[in-house]
């Protein structure tokens, strides 16, 4: 897939905007965990809505690594194991944030509760 027309994006490869992808999502799981400091953060902070972010931005990897899928299956016939893997490791995050967001909601609503 190194060598289709859609191993680029604007001329981007493909490959390099899914290592700044996972640099971002670990970048903003690590101040995910910062929001637990007291001394560290307010409320609106980008470090309580990081948790957010992970989500969001790995729910766009989960939907561009499915496109990428069908191309690979349906246009190109040709499977590459890496883009699988990262296909699996994108979902698993995505789920493991969603998880994360649900729980955090929950905690919120059960702190607000009389």
């Amino acid at each position: 897939m190194n060598t289709s027309p859609y191993s680029t994006v604007a001329g981007i490869p493909v490959a390099l905007l899914g290592m700044g992808a996972y640099v971002a999502i670990g970048a903003l799981a690590f101040l995910s965990t910062r929001e637990a400091c007291p001394e560290r953060g307010r409320r609106g902070t980008l470090a309580s809505q990081a948790h957010l972010a992970v989500f969001g931005l790995s729910l766009v990897g989960v939907l561009y690594s499915a496109y990428l899928t069908y191309l690979e299956v349906f246009v190109i016939r040709a499977i590459c194991p890496w883009c699988v893997a990262s296909a699996l490791i994108v979902m698993a995050i995505w789920i493991s944030s969603a998880l994360d967001v649900w729980r955090r909601r929950a905690a919120a609503e059960a702190s607000a509760s009389p």
